[in-house]
């Protein structure tokens, strides 16, 4: 019995310390420093890194889909995209060159943002019907609270905005919150087109444009993000 106590508690240490270290690496300054490296980046879980990469490639206008800070296939195939439009060679591994063109721009890729009376007060639907059929009968297509509607707003998972914001439960107007920041207050276009050619194949994927933060309504399809496309977004 003692010995089970004693592997208990040495577990639980474990963890909180896992979990620590976790918390540390989520820091805005860990991730706006971010820098490639041979485990920066994860398929996995979200790494600090992972959060800067997509953000840059984003507002490069090569759309990973919804920011989580994983690399997953849509990453990857952003990646692909970007490298080829810079005439670099095209590949899954974030090389020095194909750094240096995204770190041009250097501006932090998180920012502050006040939860607004709009974004806690809904009105929120108390479940989404799963069924296509029994969605005919909701005057409009809402969210199931704050932070999902957040997570939309600024184009990241809802994972990813608990984890920048722990503990933070998105309910109450005048707290501030950490979010990514892709769009910098651009304007962009309602419809855009992406090519990215090889001489043997080529990319192709449209986006309806994301609105910008202050401007958003209701529930999208999220089509970047389920497509498995990349995407560049003209200005």
């Amino acid at each position: 019995m003692a010995l089970l106590a004693k592997r208990v508690y040495i577990g639980l240490v474990f963890s909180l310390l896992a979990n620590s270290a976790s918390g540390a690496e989520m820091k805005p300054d860990a991730i706006n420093s971010a820098e490639p490296s041979v485990k920066a980046l994860s398929n996995e879980k979200a790494t600090p890194f992972g959060i800067r990469f997509q953000v840059l490639l984003d507002r490069a206008h090569f759309s990973p889909g919804e920011i989580d800070g994983k690399f997953g296939e849509n990453a990857k195939k952003a990646l692909r995209a970007y490298a080829e439009f810079q005439q670099l060679p095209s590949s899954d591994t974030v090389t020095g060159e194909v750094w240096k063109k995204l770190v041009a721009d250097d501006r932090p890729v998180l920012a502050d943002y006040s939860l607004t009376e709009k974004d806690v007060s809904g009105p929120f639907l108390q479940k989404l019907p799963s069924r296509m059929e029994d969605m005919k009968d909701i005057p409009k297509l809402g969210f199931t609270g704050p932070r999902e509607a957040l997570a939309e707003k600024f184009h990241m998972s809802e994972q990813l905005l608990s984890a920048l914001n722990p503990a933070q439960q998105f309910d109450r107007a005048g707290d501030k919150i950490i979010v990514v920041n892709t769009s910098l207050g651009e304007t962009r276009p309602s419809n855009s087109i992406a090519r990215a050619t090889r001489s043997s194949s080529s990319i192709q994927a449209s986006e309806r444009a994301r609105i910008p933060p202050k401007l958003t309504g209701s529930r999208s399809t999220r089509a970047d993000k389920s497509s498995g496309c990349s995407t560049r977004r003209m200005l």
